[in-house]
């Protein structure tokens, strides 16, 4: 019903492919000598894997992990981190739309063919309240529930 498709391009060869036809003297190399330890000392690879398991076991029994202590969350502390967080996106939104607005007004100052004074107090302005709005940022007030004392 469904006919196959076919076409006449030769298939690449995969990546572990390419790397094994470069690699390939090297890798026959390793595997050789590796074969060869291997055969060659039993006793020696038996032991080691005996103790680097032993070893796992004792630190596994001798040394367990310390719970931490968690404090449970109440819902009103949960709301209220939620809440803070949605602020903050709306927050930072406005703030972005404002620094939007400043550049704007930016780009239309220094198209003009002339300034006057009133544009260079316009630009000062922009940069003032470009600084408020970067340091409202980076330094948000943070409700006294959600710091940890």
């Amino acid at each position: 019903m469904f006919r196959k498709t076919t076409s006449n391009q030769v298939d690449k060869p995969t990546l572990w492919q390419e790397i094994y036809n470069r690699w390939e003297d090297q890798i026959n190399f390793l595997s050789i000598k590796i074969t060869a330890i291997l055969i060659n000392y039993p006793r020696a690879i038996y032991t080691v894997m005996i103790t680097s398991i032993l070893i796992s076991l004792v630190c596994f029994f001798y040394f367990p992990k310390i719970p931490q202590q968690n404090t449970p969350l109440t819902s009103a502390s949960m709301i209220n981190s939620v809440s803070s967080s949605i602020g903050s996106i709306a927050s930072s939104a406005g703030a972005a739309k404002e620094i939007l607005e400043l550049q704007s007004i930016l780009e239309n100052i220094v198209n003009k063919d002339s300034l006057t004074q009133q544009d260079s107090m316009m630009v000062l302005y922009v940069f003032e309240r470009m600084h408020q709005i970067e340091n409202s940022i980076i330094k948000p007030k943070i409700p006294d529930s959600l710091t940890h004392k």
